[in-house]
């Protein structure tokens, strides 16, 4: 299969030219990788060695997902309340209706185990926004309506749900939403429907709406939707630029493979070796640990602020407190950004 010599000069050199383009870690990946492809007899001891690394997706069941339904009037000037709330109590899913401006950076780092989906209004004060937590699996239904957006849960029975901000001077009519309405549907959001005009009948029914004081003229709706469903409980990484290598050198044997003339046969090798390459150059973590990635000199920069600031508090000296907040701003600003331009290069590339 390959010299079998652990690292020939083919080997040593191509190590050398990788060390400055890949980190440490990756670095130290792609030579146990070049280890194991030199150090193994045969090919199917070498897929025998790389098999225990390709792992299937575990997943938790639940039988719950906790709604927080909030009219928030302009979501910039109530994103204290918004926060508390969701440090208080747990919700899978968050509609937010009459949001009005967004600032997608903030959102992405307040809510990092959650995808946010947004649903402009009709005017500036309008708009929907819809936060899912990672690990329940949906898809968005394309709707054309202002202040609708339609979203499919692939639990065990599909459950569509449609959130909606619904003034009575909006331009759609009821019967526009007829076609988006399922079986299975929830319909959350601030809307106002005349039950006389529109013939439905009346029927009481209990909400459970928070009773703590906001600034908003609305109360915060708690729901819950009675579901079975599972949910991916770890993330993965792929290191690709190791991938890449890994396949660059491993080019001339395949090369002489494919001229042996065995195609059908060479062929079921190579996506073997594909699959289980991609599975070794691939690590797992808890998704209840992920967080998002931040530049080390960022990490650096919070780290000093942190620190500054415990040693301001521990000695009470002025000075020290103002080089503290000075430091702190220093730090959000950066991040702020950073988050900022991670936003717009993933706008580019949708």
């Amino acid at each position: 299969m390959a010299n079998t010599d652990l690292f020939d000069i083919k080997a040593t050199r191509f190590l050398q030219s990788a060390h400055s383009i890949l980190t440490p870690k990756n670095y130290s990946l792609l030579s146990q990788i070049l280890l194991d492809w030199h150090s193994s007899s045969t090919f199917n001891q070498l897929l025998s060695l790389w098999r225990p690394f390709k792992k299937s997706t575990i997943r938790d069941s639940f039988s719950f997902l906790h709604v927080l339904c909030f009219n928030v009037r302009g979501l910039n000037l109530h994103w204290g309340e918004v926060c508390l709330l969701t440090s208080k109590h747990k919700f899978d899913i968050m509609v937010l209706g009459e949001v009005g401006h967004l600032d997608f950076a903030t959102i992405g780092a307040s809510f990092p185990n959650h995808r946010y989906y947004y649903q402009p209004g009709e005017n500036a004060h309008g708009g929907v926004l819809v936060l899912i937590r990672s690990g329940v699996p949906v898809t968005r239904f394309t709707c054309p309506l202002a202040n609708v957006y339609v979203l499919d849960c692939h639990l065990e029975e599909p459950v569509r749900i449609i959130s909606m901000y619904a003034p009575e001077c909006k331009t759609w009519k009821w019967s526009d939403l007829s076609s988006f309405i399922t079986i299975r549907c929830v319909v959350l959001g601030d809307f106002n429907v005349d039950l006389e005009k529109d013939k439905a009948e009346r029927v009481n029914i209990t909400v459970q709406a928070n009773e703590e004081m906001t600034s908003s003229d609305h109360k915060p709706l708690f729901c819950t939707l009675a579901c079975e469903g599972k949910e991916a409980n770890q993330g993965s990484r792929t290191a690709w630029d190791v991938f890449s290598l890994a396949l660059s050198y491993t080019f001339d044997f395949w090369g002489k493979q494919w001229n042996f003339g065995q195609y059908d046969e060479t062929y079921e090798q190579f996506i073997s070796f594909l699959s289980l390459l991609s599975a070794r150059c691939t690590s797992h973590f808890p998704l209840n640990r992920a967080r998002s990635a931040v530049p080390s000199d960022i990490l650096v920069l919070l780290s000093k602020s942190r620190s500054l600031a415990f040693k301001a508090k521990r000695k009470g000296e002025i000075k020290l407190r103002e080089e503290a907040r000075i430091l702190r701003n220093w730090a959000r600003y950066e991040l702020k950004k950073f988050q900022q331009e991670q936003l717009a290069r993933y706008l580019k590339d949708r």
